[in-house]
């Protein structure tokens, strides 16, 4: 970068004129083209120009672009350019305040960081991103949610954040994205007033995505014991993204999650899919001594099912459950003699607290068993 930053400045010392004239005659181009071109496309594209050569000179052409023209494709390139001029758009003021009353959400949006920039207190702009929230349109309302999601409560938020975080054909996916990220942050307060909300969704969620909603559910703190029968329920549902956070958030719950203990055991030892059987072994282990009624399921799991990973899990779990997994000792020590590292790690560290006073013969049985590397030429 500094190579090319100072091959730029010879050129800028040898031919500095030139470079001026260019740069003039190139943004009285965009001027013209901003001022009548007929097709809006080239007026946004002209609008947007402007504002990333840094044109200064252009603040009056941009201006009467977002007082007066038809496109809000250009309108909001025109108050995007005013925003990334800075300072220098500080004649730019009224006409900013008053696109706050635009109808277009992407106008709005870059009109309030314009203003914002030029030192407009964010508080100030709360009304104009509450009212995109009213609009029927997501485009608009996601300009609303990405601005308040961590300033408004969460409730008055929700019901816009979910509805257009669901992939639609009548939804831009670039919409939607920015709509699921802004849920994030809305349902990651945690706010206790939301949970009836999420876990009234969940109750049935059909093919939607939820995976958002059961993460969040699950990482309240105090708990929210009404969700471990709802998860429970999702944990047999084929979309992976659906069971697997399913499974993931009961483990979250820790012990909160003890209700839902004979589904995860029937989730290990059935579920279809890879990734869901490995979080519930997991969350099993996340329940702790408690969930010793499922070390029959771990040990089972451990010693037959066909992914490693989950093989793995199950016997991490069983380390979690201490002394309790004291009838998993035999599989545990075998698993010692593994020939996969990650099996035989798996199996000293859950040993080590099954049966504590046992440490260093574990460590000794693991060792010997540990594949010798040969370097090769």
């Amino acid at each position: 970068m500094r190579s090319v930053a100072s091959l730029v400045l010879v050129f800028a010392m040898v031919f500095p004129a030139a470079s001026i004239a260019d740069s003039t005659k190139e943004i009285q181009k965009l001027e013209k083209t901003l001022a009548g071109d007929r097709d809006a496309a080239a007026r946004a594209d002209a609008a947007w120009q402007l504002g990333q050569l840094g044109a200064t000179e252009s603040v009056p052409a941009l201006i009467a672009a977002l007082e007066n023209d038809s496109s809000a494709a250009v309108r909001a390139n025109a108050a995007g350019s005013l925003w990334h001029l800075g300072n220098a758009s500080r004649p730019a003021i009224p006409a900013l305040t008053k696109a706050l009353d635009d109808p277009s959400g992407a106008v709005v949006g870059n009109a309030a960081g314009a203003l914002i920039k030029l030192g407009t207190s964010k508080s100030k702009l709360v009304p104009a991103y509450r009212r995109l929230l009213t609009r029927s349109d997501c485009e608009d309302r996601v300009v609303g949610l990405e601005a308040l999601a961590t300033e408004a409560p969460p409730t008055e938020l929700f019901d816009a954040a979910w509805e257009c975080s669901q992939p639609s054909k009548n939804i831009d996916s670039d919409v939607t994205h920015n709509a699921r990220e802004a849920l994030r942050k809305i349902v990651g307060r945690r706010d206790r007033a939301l949970a009836p909300h999420i876990l009234d969704i969940l109750k049935n969620l059909g093919s939607r995505d939820g995976s958002t909603l059961i993460r969040a559910i699950g990482n309240y703190d105090p708990p929210v014991k009404e969700a471990a029968p709802i998860l429970a329920s999702l944990l047999s549902d084929r979309d992976e993204s659906t069971s697997s956070s399913a499974a993931s958030a009961l483990g979250d719950m820790k012990t909160a999650a003890l209700p839902a203990l004979p589904d995860l055991m029937n989730c290990l030892a059935s579920h279809s899919q890879n990734q869901t059987r490995e979080d519930a072994a997991k969350a099993i282990g996340e329940i702790g001594p408690k969930a010793s009624a499922a070390v029959p399921a771990l040990i089972k799991a451990a010693q037959n099912d066909k992914w490693p990973s989950v093989r793995k899990a199950a016997v991490s779990a069983l380390g979690e459950m201490g002394p309790a997994a004291k009838e998993a000792i035999p599989m545990l020590r075998k698993a010692l003699e593994s020939p996969d590292d990650w099996m035989r790690l798996a199996a000293r560290n859950a040993l080590f607290r099954v049966e504590p006073g046992k440490s260093q013969e574990v460590a000794d049985i693991a060792d010997k068993h540990q594949v010798e590397e040969r370097g090769i030429l």
